[in-house]
């Protein structure tokens, strides 16, 4: 859908959280603007049904990705990302032979 608009077009995403089930994060995207324009609803849907068939770690409507939180892992959105720091691990050795911290 971006192709076809030029490379100097300002695009944003809003993106709704929420936490379906324990240790479960969902991202959902609500909606799309091009140059501050929301893009029609029927567009967004037809387009990230696409997305969806081509990505299967994406839902089926291309539009909710859902993460499973480890236990004891922190989960914090930043600017541009989201951090996820998981549990420190206890001094094993991992299958290379080296030890974890």
């Amino acid at each position: 859908m971006l192709a076809m608009f030029s490379p100097d077009t300002r695009y944003a995403a809003e993106i709704a959280l929420d936490a379906p089930a324990p240790a479960v994060i969902r991202f959902h995207l609500a909606r799309v603007r091009l140059n501050q324009v929301q893009v029609p609803e029927h567009l967004v849907r037809t387009v990230m049904r696409e997305v969806g068939r081509a990505y299967p770690a994406l839902s089926k409507s291309g539009r909710d990705l859902y993460v499973e939180i480890p236990r004891h892992a922190e989960v914090a959105l930043i600017p541009g990302g989201v951090r996820l720091v998981g549990p420190k691990a206890k001094n094993r050795r991992m299958s290379n032979g080296q030890r974890s911290l």
